[in-house]
């Protein structure tokens, strides 16, 4: 098992592992569902019935409410 750092926006891939922490998520697991580039950025939606999501542009410029995200490998 290897934990990957996010720091490109184009290195998350459909059903890749994530590990969320943030905004009361402490080390959450959760599936790569969707990944869509939108015109404010590349979103990550990984929980689509609740509409959850990570812009990833806004998480590595600083202003996201993810603190830390990596990939699970």
């Amino acid at each position: 098992m290897n934990l990957e750092k996010v720091t490109k926006i184009d290195q998350i891939k459909k059903g890749d592992t994530l590990i969320i922490s943030g905004a009361g998520l402490v080390n959450h697991s959760a599936k790569a569902e969707i990944v869509k580039v939108s015109e404010d950025g590349t979103e990550i939606i990984f929980d689509k019935k609740e509409n959850v999501y990570i812009n990833l542009g806004m998480y590595l410029k600083g202003n996201s409410w993810v603190k830390e995200l990596v990939i699970l490998k």
